[in-house]
């Protein structure tokens, strides 16, 4: 029996750069059975596995025919470090699914380097092609009044990166705009045995005040592997013009807004107050169940990210926070939970110490503290009730 270690591509390697380890399992004239390959172990880089079944393959090798398995890693390191691939542990396979033995391949190692002119303390994505475009709901031309929304959807696809290592975007709010951001829509496919990863980040803004205001654009820097060379992709920023509601010139102007016009519409005016009136119980019991329902579903991402804490798998932890942040809409974050998310990123995107069980309990800690400080808020700032008890 035969086994051996290979990797696209040889010598030295970007940060960020995929590296496909294979790992061969070669029989002599036939293979009985198929043999089993775990996936490694390594601190530090991303190791994924794609092809979740091994391809068969065949070698002539000192003039003998070999038949076997191989077994494909991709491994993203993500700090410029020499790696090493441990060797691979074989589980070799009886008939009927019993274990025959048990064997260890060789080892790899790789160096890594941080691709020139990109920032080492950021996310780097290292890929032969990168595309970033952006749509607009509706698109920000013309003029827009004080309530309206605009919605802004960017997609990034990048060959030979996950659509994980795609880091979140700066939407900034300029004044007088609130913006809201979803959790991102993370996908991988795999197309000719390259991933394809793609990230969606859906964005809303509000116009909370007229006036002249522009839309922050957004970039996407990385090094391309064909040409070896640094580039940014980018979309422009786009002014908007925002209005506060008035009354139409065409009621207003040449005394049209008269007590005959106006008259005609107050008893529907009234109408609608003492409806409002004898309905008020209702609105506000309906407007009560409506902040339930978002609690609701704040808690359960809450609970999903704790579960995930508990577990300290970094790329659930990294999900399941992303919705839940996308469920506190308007809600401010804290010291504590910026700093060990920071933590997490890191360890999936760029240089870290790397994480563990003790930052994923930090993470869930500093969640669940925010949450008790909010409604600890709610509470302190209620207004006193209109007709108090003596």
């Amino acid at each position: 029996m035969l086994l051996r270690a290979t990797r696209e591509p040889a010598g030295t390697v970007m940060v960020g750069q995929a590296v496909h380890i294979f790992a061969d399992v070669l029989f002599p004239d036939e293979m009985a059975y198929p043999p089993r390959v775990a996936s490694p172990r390594m601190e530090g880089p991303q190791v994924l596995r794609f092809e979740s079944q091994a391809t068969t393959i065949t070698a002539q090798l000192d003039g003998r025919s070999y038949i076997g398995k191989r077994f494909a890693f991709d491994v993203y390191p993500r700090r410029p470090v020499t790696l090493h691939f441990p060797p691979f542990q074989v589980t070799l396979l009886a008939q009927g699914g019993g274990i025959s033995g048990t064997m260890t391949g060789p080892g790899l190692s790789l160096k890594a380097i941080v691709p020139p002119g990109l920032d080492p303390s950021e996310p780097i994505v290292a890929s032969p092609d990168v595309t970033l475009t952006e749509s607009w709901a509706p698109f920000p031309s013309g003029t827009f009044h004080v309530g309206d929304a605009l919605k802004r959807v960017v997609t990034r696809r990048a060959t030979d990166v996950p659509g994980l290592a795609l880091s979140a975007l700066d939407f900034v709010a300029p004044p007088g705009v609130q913006v809201y951001v979803d959790a991102p829509v993370i996908e991988d496919r795999v197309e000719h045995g390259a991933v394809i990863g793609q990230r969606t980040d859906h964005v809303t803004y509000v116009f909370e005040r007229s006036g002249r205001t522009i839309l922050p654009g957004v970039s996407q820097p990385w090094w391309d592997l064909q040409n070896n060379e640094a580039h940014s992709l980018s979309v422009p920023g786009r002014a908007v013009t925002v209005t506060s509601a008035a009354l139409s010139n065409r009621v207003i102007s040449r005394g049209r807004f008269l007590a005959g016009p106006c008259m005609l519409g107050l008893p529907l005016v009234l109408g609608v107050v003492i409806l409002a009136c004898a309905w008020r119980h209702r609105i506000v019991a309906r407007l009560s169940a409506l902040r339930a329902a978002w609690d609701g579903d704040e808690r359960v991402a809450l609970r999903n990210l704790e579960r995930a804490c508990r577990t300290a798998d970094p790329k659930a932890t990294f999900r399941t926070l992303q919705r839940w942040i996308a469920c506190r809409v308007g809600e401010s974050s804290s010291p504590q939970l910026n700093a060990q998310a920071a933590i997490l990123e890191g360890h999936l995107f760029g240089p870290s110490r790397g994480w563990n069980r003790g930052d994923a309990r930090r993470l869930g800690q500093a969640a669940r503290l925010l949450r008790r400080q909010r409604h600890h808020r709610k509470t302190t700032n209620a207004l006193p009730p209109l007709n108090p008890t003596s």
